[in-house]
């Protein structure tokens, strides 16, 4: 039972995509710091702020 709980959560835990965003060109385009979401990339933003999908904060880029 145990076994397979584990094996429960560690087939559960998987990387997430990052949709094809790449964070160079995201911020060579302007020359100044994007902010994005860490659940949401391909949400960006020219400034911090909260992301509209989820409301968690934007990290820099």
């Amino acid at each position: 039972m145990k076994s397979e709980i584990k094996d429960l959560y560690q087939t559960s835990m998987h990387d997430h995509p990052r949709a094809g965003v790449t964070y160079s060109s995201a911020t060579a385009s302007t020359g100044s710091t994007r902010y994005t979401c860490s659940m949401h990339p391909e949400i960006v933003r020219d400034g911090p702020g909260k992301c509209p999908k989820c409301g968690m904060t934007l990290v820099p880029i």
